[in-house]
């Protein structure tokens, strides 16, 4: 009868009730306790660590020392106080704006009308050698006298005043030695000097009266005005540049506001631009209608002058550029609260608020 056979012992199975240990060198089984197992291989782990060589720590490469200057200390910064962040309201900026423009448009309007100040550029008192009969076109005067040159193209314009008399406006053509030819009266019917041609071929003389020899006179050679006509165009063309600035500025600030603005006007279903306020600006200032701003101040007659029609037309520029401004303003806050301007629709209400 044979013996049961036993399992063969492998390493790493170890079984719970029989501990065994192979040892090939002595060549015997002797049982050993798990925990004697654990410090024999801690204390083996030490001594491996005590023999092992320590490693030769790597050689740092230090800079070369440069000589330095000793420098004196810096003073303390003194901390500033953070600045405060000042928003301006569509109101302020709009009110700023027109401030502006009304004053480049006065300076405008004073430097077009200082061409009508004509000032005397010399004043000359003569005496006439031989009397004056209207009609001959002659002023004897004593030779010897320095006068401005002038011609047919660029006459000078003489205002010769009699002692006891109302002074008389005359053109002359020429100035020679002690002569001064093309003499011709004002006529204030057709507003120049000389007489008149009608459309029947009558002439009608200028009003002038004969000045008898000896008569003292006071010659005044007046500037010659300018070009009229080239000045009132310049100064319509700058209007509508500064006006069309001013929309353009006011323009540039609500496009770089941080906010919502209200949308244009249009179904749902379409894309609408927040430019609700920006069509208005460009419309109300810059537009082509009658009743515009730009329309309005290049369409008043510029005056001619005189004092009563330089006060009124300053009144009515003033008056225009107010009414202006305060529609801007409502037309603004009506856009702001949803309301509907100038015929522009139903505009979605918004509320301004900052991100």
């Amino acid at each position: 009868m044979s013996t049961p056979r036993r399992s063969r012992f492998r390493p790493g199975t170890w079984d719970a009730l029989e501990e065994r240990i192979v040892l090939s060198s002595i060549g015997f089984r002797e049982p050993l306790a798990r925990p004697a197992l654990r410090d024999w291989a801690q204390s083996l782990a030490a001594i491996r660590a005590a023999n092992r060589p320590t490693p030769p720590s790597p050689r740092v490469l230090q800079a070369p020392r440069i000589a330095r200057l000793p420098q004196t200390p810096m003073a303390a910064r003194v901390p500033q106080a953070p600045m405060a962040r000042t928003l301006q309201t569509p109101s302020v900026v709009i009110n700023e704006q027109y401030d502006r423009f009304r004053a480049d448009l006065a300076g405008a309007i004073n430097q077009y009308l200082r061409t009508f100040d004509v000032e005397p550029s010399q004043t000359v008192q003569l005496t006439l050698v031989d009397g004056y009969e209207p009609g001959n076109g002659l002023f004897s005067v004593p030779s010897g006298i320095s006068l401005p040159p002038a011609s047919a193209e660029a006459p000078l314009e003489v205002a010769a005043r009699a002692p006891g008399e109302t002074p008389r406006l005359y053109q002359i053509t020429g100035t020679a030695s002690g002569l001064l030819t093309g003499v011709q009266a004002y006529n204030p019917l057709s507003g120049g000097f000389g007489s008149i041609i009608t459309a029947e071929g009558t002439i009608i003389p200028a009003p002038d009266a004969p000045l008898p020899a000896g008569s003292t006179l006071e010659i005044v050679l007046l500037t010659p005005s300018p070009n009229v006509d080239n000045l009132a165009n310049q100064y319509l063309s700058f209007v509508a540049d500064r006006t069309s600035r001013l929309s353009q500025d006011l323009v540039t600030y609500f496009n770089r506001l941080p906010i919502r603005l209200p949308r244009m006007p249009g179904a749902y279903h379409t894309p609408r631009p927040e430019t609700a306020i920006q069509f208005l600006l460009a419309n109300q200032i810059a537009g082509q209608g009658p009743q515009l701003l730009l329309q309005q101040l290049t369409s008043q007659p510029l005056p001619s002058g005189s004092d009563a029609a330089v006060e009124l037309y300053l009144a009515t520029i003033d008056t225009i550029v107010e009414s202006s401004r305060e529609q801007i303003l409502e037309g603004v806050r009506l856009l702001f609260a949803g309301r509907s301007v100038l015929g522009t629709g139903q505009i979605t209400p918004v509320i301004p608020v900052q991100p």
